[in-house]
């Protein structure tokens, strides 16, 4: 509607027609800039979709308790709000983390919560997802995350 709204005077017309191709033109230039990635991240997934279901378990987010600039697990600072993602994560486990760990990992702490629940290698599928999804909006792993798992 609001694209429609300023078709009234006239103005902005063309953008309406231009909009789908400039969408499908960043998405052309998004894709073959990580083309690369996307095919790892789809190898990865195929070779988990070839093993055994496995138990069960969780895919989980950790989020920032306290605004502040941190440390990443590469050393590089990163200044972060409360709520933003530290890292992602998968277990069969419900001890994965106790309190004390979870409070100790960043100053303030991080708060677990499970995003996802299925068997291993669903969870493992959820992840891979998760962290490479927030690569390719944010240009960066997680701060909590080492590598693309």
């Amino acid at each position: 509607m609001v694209l429609l709204g300023d078709d009234v005077t006239g103005i902005g017309v063309v953008d309406d027609i231009a909009i789908p191709f400039i969408y499908a033109g960043a998405t052309t230039v998004f894709l073959y800039q990580n083309k690369d990635l996307i095919a790892k991240q789809a190898r990865e997934v195929a070779n988990l979709l070839k093993r055994a279901a496995g138990p069960q378990g969780f895919m989980y987010t950790l989020t920032v308790n306290v605004p502040g600039t941190y440390l990443d697990v590469r050393g590089m600072p990163v200044t972060m709000k409360a709520g933003d993602v530290w890292k992602f994560g998968e277990t069969t486990s419900s001890s994965r983390y106790s309190q004390s760990e979870l409070n100790a990992m960043i100053p303030g702490g991080v708060t677990m919560i499970p995003t996802f629940f299925g068997n291993q290698v669903e969870i493992k599928v959820a992840e891979k997802a998760a962290i490479y999804g927030y690569f390719f909006q944010n240009g960066s792993l997680p701060p909590g995350n080492r590598i693309f798992r």
